[in-house]
């Protein structure tokens, strides 16, 4: 739930703002008690400086930024917000128009529920903290009221986007192929990692190049798949559920090739009896629970062409692979930072079982390299 709207502190000066204050002061005092009292050397001017420089950055770091930053922050709340009321509207003419029968569609509305209950509750605590003076801003709770503030007020604005999304792939609507170009984004995203992570394979270990290429040419035949699935929904051949169902499967395919590349590769790279990489990436990859992972792995937004050709409309000047953006807060499925993803009803049943789900490989990525220095230690 949003925080209650916060209370300005009523005059009392909040204890951190005292604490920064007197140890200012002290860096302050010192300098200006050794210039009264002492004949100072070169030296001991260097020290003077030094102290002073200190209690300048001690003011402009904990006194002067802090409100600097809330202020900062509270007008990027507002601003979100005034994009999500404006857009409320039609958030809502697009959700009347998403199939109720539709499993994805339903969790997007669930998701808009969810938020719209919140809308005014959160519009209260903006225009709390937009009364806070400065002095209220040293205080550590506004500012973590703030913080959680903005990502309320910025999942607002998302799942609209997302409502508008859905709405428009799921009935074929204009701005159908934007909402599905969007809806790879991920996977697609997905993808680059798992090339680098058959890269990182094929140059280290020996016996995996042949393993690291043939997923290198499934990572190429699943790029063109999600070319393919665009056309069929173009056509009307499939339906634009079930093409979200493919996108599930997708990308529980892609965890799940991932996940025994990295196994492969930390078995064949160790030395025999050697089993501590390995343990290593168990140990790792065991803690991933989502969606109240505590090490969750968020999407960029950006993936790069792999159309080596350059005939994608993606691609580059002279046909080098170009960096595509999309937004993931306003995919349809969900994935670790999802908009209202903890009442979506949809739960992370494993890193290889498909749902409307997709989490970072990046994670394998990182755990595979992470792996493979502790086996080698």
């Amino acid at each position: 739930m949003t925080s209650p709207p916060p209370r300005p502190s009523g005059g009392r000066v909040p204890p951190a703002l005292i604490t920064n204050g007197v140890i200012a002061a002290i860096f302050f005092a010192i300098p200006l008690a050794l210039i009264i009292m002492l004949d100072l050397d070169p030296e001991g001017w260097f020290i003077v400086a030094v102290l002073a420089a200190l209690g300048v950055l001690i003011v402009e770091h904990e006194i002067v930024a802090p409100p600097r930053r809330g202020r900062r922050m509270l007008l990027k709340a507002q601003e979100s917000y005034a994009r999500a009321e404006a857009g409320a509207g039609a958030a809502s003419a697009a959700a009347a128009r998403i199939p109720t029968g539709d499993a994805h569609g339903a969790q997007v509305l669930k998701r808009l529920r969810w938020y719209e209950g919140r809308r005014r509750e959160t519009g209260e605590v903006l225009a709390g903290l937009g009364r806070m003076r400065w002095i209220d801003w040293h205080d550590p709770a506004l500012s973590e009221a703030a913080a959680k503030l903005s990502d309320d007020v910025s999942g607002l604005s998302a799942i609209n986007d997302a409502v508008r999304n859905a709405a428009a792939l799921l009935t074929r609507a204009p701005g159908w192929e934007d909402a599905w170009e969007n809806e790879c984004g991920p996977l697609r995203e997905d993808l680059d990692i798992f090339r680098e992570l058959c890269q990182e394979v094929g140059d280290e270990a020996p016996a995996a190049p042949p393993i690291a290429d043939s997923e290198l040419g499934w990572a190429r035949a699943c790029g063109a798949r999600l070319t393919a699935l665009r056309a069929q929904l173009a056509s009307g051949a499939l339906p634009p559920g079930a093409a979200l169902d493919e996108l599930d499967a997708m990308a529980a395919e892609i965890r799940a090739r991932a996940d025994a590349l990295a196994r492969r590769a930390l078995a064949a790279e160790a030395p025999p009896g050697e089993e501590a990489g390995l343990a290593h990436y168990r140990e790792y990859i065991g803690t991933w629970k989502l969606p109240d992972d505590d090490d969750r792995y968020a999407y960029s937004g950006t993936w790069q062409d792999d159309d080596e050709t350059g005939a994608s409309p993606a691609a580059g000047e002279n046909g080098e692979r170009a960096a595509v953006s999309y937004n993931p807060a306003a995919t349809i499925r969900l994935h670790d930072y999802s908009p209202g993803i903890r009442v979506a009803g949809i739960r992370w049943r494993g890193l290889a079982t498909a749902s409307q789900y997709s989490s970072p490989i990046e994670r394998i990525l990182d755990a595979y390299l992470q792996s493979r220095s502790t086996g080698k230690e």
